[in-house]
């Protein structure tokens, strides 16, 4: 009794230690997240695949995870844009420009800067659309925003998994992860609106994506429209929700005073389907 209370005790320590979970072991840890999830090498380039950025594998949830681990994806377009206020900036500017911010027309810039990328990956045979935005610095309003991407609607249409997350941090050690949204399903794409984290954060990003059946016969080519919309004045989620989405998100007159608005980040796929 004492030698399997032991056992017992000594399974507790390493599973403490380790801080992973049990169906993890004997596995082989390609990297260890921030929510204690064993991921292996295959999982980790799967999930790559997806159109997921390291910082989203870093604070990928359990259940996402299982979700997508056993995906066979490739990743066939991917179009990364980078923005500050309404103005899109090649990378070496975007990584510059702190330190240009003291200079027009930088200094007259209150929408700090963020990095959108739009992915299309090939799954299951079926496409998978995917935006995410990740902020360079955080932004000073913080109401509500709207996320979207838009289709070809004669070539596809929405298929299922439609899915959002937000992930902020308060430190290194203090993150949260969100699914909080009110979706925007149309013909023409998918969008969500989400209110923005008021608390004291360090870093900010947030992803949608979704898949797409065949509408056409056949398809040669698809375009991803990846957009996102920032409140520059507080607005409610009532306003907010009046949104559309095309190629880009349209917002009625009425609101689109309250929203910054920046070019579209388009991936683009050519091939046979």
């Amino acid at each position: 009794m004492l030698r399997k209370f032991l056992l017992v005790l000594m399974i507790g320590i390493i599973f403490n230690i380790c801080d992973v979970s049990a169906m993890d072991i004997g596995k082989n840890c390609y990297l260890i997240n921030n929510n204690q999830l064993c991921i292996a090498e295959d999982e980790y380039i799967n999930l790559v695949n997806l159109g997921y950025s390291e910082t989203e594998i870093a604070n990928l949830s359990m259940e996402e995870y299982e979700e997508n681990r056993n995906l066979k994806a490739d990743l066939v377009s991917k179009k990364v844009s980078y923005y500050y206020g309404n103005m899109e900036v090649d990378e070496e500017e975007y990584n510059e420009i702190q330190e240009k911010s003291n200079i027009t027309p930088f200094a007259l810039i209150e929408t700090p800067g963020k990095k959108m990328t739009t992915t299309i990956s090939s799954v299951n045979g079926k496409y998978r659309y995917k935006v995410s935005v990740e902020w360079k610095t955080m932004p000073k309003v913080r109401s509500h925003d709207i996320i979207a991407i838009g289709l070809e609607p004669t070539k596809v249409q929405y298929s299922t998994n439609r899915t959002f997350n937000m992930n902020y941090c308060a430190s290194k050690t203090n993150c949260t992860n969100s699914n909080s949204a009110t979706f925007k399903n149309t013909i023409t794409g998918l969008g969500a609106v989400f209110q923005l984290p008021t608390d004291s954060i360090m870093s900010l990003n947030m992803y949608l994506y979704y898949d797409v059946n065949k509408k056409a016969d056949k398809v040669t080519s698809m375009n991803a429209y990846g957009d996102y919309s920032h409140a520059v004045k507080s607005t409610t989620s009532i306003l907010a929700n009046c949104y559309n989405v095309s190629n880009r998100i349209i917002l009625p007159e009425s609101i689109i005073s309250n929203y910054d608005e920046i070019n579209t980040s388009v991936a683009t796929w050519t091939g046979n389907w």
